[in-house]
Order: C-alpha cells, then structure tokens, then sequence
C-alpha cells in the first residue's frame, strides 16, 4: 500500500505541473527450447510476453520518470519480495523498474524515488557495482533492467562541468528476488530437494521468500552509497563508498527428524571502489578494483551442522579486474580478467579463497546496422565451467527487430562450477521486438 500511495502522489505532482511528456517502449514476445543435452531437450522451457513503457515529464527545474513492465511468464513468477507492486495472477506482474521525481538547481539536484544504478567500467561482471539487488528469477535478458532492481533512495548531486558527486540515501530496504517459488526451473540449481551428509541422504524442506526475514525498518537499517566520477581528455575515474546489506541473504540451517530447515537473513557489508577507463585510438583500457574491510560470507551446511559455526563469517575481500576493447567500424572485441581473494581463514565458508575468471566478446555488424552477429563468454578459470552466448539480430525495420540467441551453459571437468550447476537450462530463444 505504502508505494501504491507514491506512485499516486508522484504522478499527481508529475501532471499537475502540466508539463512536457515524452512517451517511449517495446512489445516483446520470446520463446525458447532446451538444448539436447538438457533435461527439456527440444520442448519449450520458456515463454514470455512483455510490454515495457517509459514515460518522461519535463517543467522547469523539475522532471518526472517512469519506466515499466508488464510481463507474462512462463517461468519467472511475481515474486513475494517487494520489487514487485501487484500479487502473481495466472503468472503476470506489474514491475516498478524506475519512478522518480526530480529537482535540480544550477548544479546541485535531488532525484527521491526508485532508481536504477549503475556503477563500475566491467561487463557481464560485479565488483562495485552492488548498489542495487540483483533478479535472479529470470531465464533470458538482454539488458540491465533484466538482472537488476530498482532502489527506494533519495540522491544527492552535484554535476560539474568535469565532475560528478552522488550521495544516495536508501531507507527503505529492497530484497534480491530469489527463484523460490514452486515451479521455477531454477530453483532446484540453486536450493536442491536432498543433500547428503556423513552418506545420509537429508531431504530439504521447502524453502520459500518468507523464511527469508529483511531489516527492521529504523534509521540503522538505512544503506548509504557515494560515487565521485571524474572526466578527463586522458580518461575517466570514478571512486565509489557503499554501506549496507549484502544483496544476498546469509542462510542458517538445521536438522531436525532427517529433513533440512533453513532460514534466511541479511547481513550488512563494507564497500570501497574504484574504476577507470582510458582511450587508446581504437583501444579503450578498463580496470576496476572493490575492497571489502566487512564483508559477510555463507558457512556451509555441513560446517553448520558438524560444528555449530554461525551462519557466516566475516572476512576482507579484494576484487579487481583489467579489460580491454578493440573497437573497428562494424566490429567490436572486449576481454576481461577478473580475480577476487578473501582473507584469512576460509575453511568453514561456502566457497574458496580465490576465484577467477575470464570474459570474451566479439561483436560485428553487416549492411550498416540492419545485422548484427556477436557471441560473448565467460570461463570460471577455478573449475573451468562456462557460460556463452551467441546472439544474431535482425532490424527488419526501425521499429521490429528480430533476435535469435542461446544461452549454453558447461560444467567444468571435476566439477560444476559457478555457471555450470545451470546447464539444464541451456536454451536457443527467438524473439520478436516492436519499438514505438
């Protein structure tokens, strides 16, 4: 009821300003098939309708936006965290992406609302770029609206000629949505029915988004984030401070009568960063690092169970990253490297001390921009498990753009990896989108 409220008033204030409105979307209806190799070899394992509405008001020092999606889904049900205004019916939802109002002065704004943010110079890739939870519940997307959700802040900003200042104040928490309704493919990948430990076999109990508790809402539950960018002619640099909860949850287990019980809860996080990317010619250069002095990690089951340790564990973590792009006149060709350490003693954690990883794009266009071809990849260098996607785009027209992609995903040799736990639902998709 509480953003049903805001988004009344904000649209009231929008329209009683009787100002110039800008009207912009798509209509986009896509369907896929598993792959041979997976459990929906050749049948449909998704299917999807969505309409996606961007409104834009402008009057004076003020501006007003509102971007949206409609969707029907076969797969991604609406989701009980709070992204979502409406409750599922027959599998479609109403979802807030960005509804905000804001004011600006010379150089100083103020923008309170829901906002998407980004942060950071990598693809495909997340180091500082924690600011917004991310949507897991999603087969397919092709842009940042897809995997991320929007924040409850209000922004602070100072935009110079050269120079920007954001200081972000988000009291109103916003959970990640999980893949945890009944049904979801993904689900099972991530929470399995059974686990085995000591060789007994222990069933699961239902795992669902209530037993995952949010912050009390109260001034210590609010999350900060500052970012200072920096725009040169050798080079643009960035700086970025964040406090605040870790966008997953920390997960607490016990065994009762053979059968697993989990909760879940948030945990608050450390975060300083920074990026840069320089201009070589036809090359661009990008590094990006995040340190972490707080920063939580997830125990295991079995440390858990076997040893009474808590639900996770604080640690230090150092991430960074170097890419580059080579950038032709109908191609383009990026690779990244990414390494991450956590400090001290990792042995009851859910993961290792140091993962890498390594990313891969290559991207060319034909007969001006009515064909585009590009395939891009990641590799888990820690198992070598990977993911690729291959991607052709056909502009019939400026309005109607056809896409057939697949999203191919491998487990490593030994084991199956960060990427390869997801390889049932390796997909060729085909979709259709109308512009207007």
């Amino acid at each position: 009821m509480r953003k049903i409220l805001l988004v009344i008033v904000i649209l009231l204030i929008a329209f009683s300003l009787q100002a110039e409105v800008l009207f912009t979307g798509y209509l986009t209806a896509e369907g896929s098939v598993g792959l041979p190799y997976t459990e929906t070899a050749f049948k449909a394992n998704s299917g999807s309708l969505e309409f996606y509405f961007d409104l834009s008001a402008y009057k004076g020092n003020f501006s007003f936006q509102l971007s949206s999606n409609i969707t029907l889904d076969g797969v991604k049900d609406a989701s009980k965290d709070n992204s979502y205004f409406f409750p599922n019916f027959k599998r479609g939802y109403l979802s807030i992406n960005e509804l905000y109002l804001d004011y600006y002065y010379n150089a100083l704004s103020v923008r309170v609302g829901r906002q998407l943010v980004t942060w950071g110079a990598a693809d495909f890739l997340t180091l500082t770029n924690i600011i917004c939870p991310d949507d897991f519940t999603s087969l397919f997307g092709d842009d940042f609206f897809d995997f991320r959700l929007g924040i409850d802040t209000v922004k602070f900003s100072y935009n110079g000629d050269n120079t920007i200042l954001d200081f972000y104040w988000t009291p109103l928490f916003t959970r990640t949505a999980l893949p945890l309704e009944e049904g979801n493919p993904l689900k099972k990948m991530i929470l399995p029915d059974s686990v085995s430990l000591g060789g007994t076999t222990i069933n699961v109990n239902n795992f669902t988004s209530d037993d995952i508790a949010s912050p009390a809402l109260s001034f210590n539950s609010a999350e900060y984030g500052a970012r200072f960018s920096r725009y040169q002619s050798f080079g643009d640099f960035s700086f970025y401070a964040f406090y605040g909860y870790e966008n997953l949850p920390m997960m607490t287990y016990t065994l009762s009568d053979y059968t697993l019980y989990i909760k879940g809860g948030y945990s608050k996080t450390v975060m300083f960063g920074a990026d840069a990317s320089i201009p070589l010619g036809n090359k661009t250069l990008r590094f990006e690092t995040a340190y972490f002095p707080v920063r939580p990690y997830q125990t295991s089951a079995q440390s858990q169970l076997l040893y009474s340790t808590k639900s996770y564990e604080e640690h230090r973590e150092l991430e960074a990253l170097a890419g580059i792009d080579f950038m032709g006149d109908v191609w383009t060709l990026s690779g990244q490297y990414y390494a991450a350490f956590i400090f001290g003693d990792v042995s009851q954690l859910d993961r290792k001390a140091f993962d890498n990883k390594a990313t891969l794009s290559l991207s060319r266009t034909f007969n001006g921009d009515e064909f585009e071809i590009s395939i891009s990849s990641i590799i888990g260098l820690n198992v070598l498990d990977t993911v690729i996607n291959p991607v052709i785009k056909y502009r019939m027209t400026d309005n109607l753009m056809l896409t057939l992609s697949a999203r191919i995903m491998n487990p490593g040799p030994k084991e199956k990896g960060e990427y390869g736990r997801f390889k049932d639902i390796s997909s060729i998709a085909f979709s259709g989108t109308f512009i207007y």
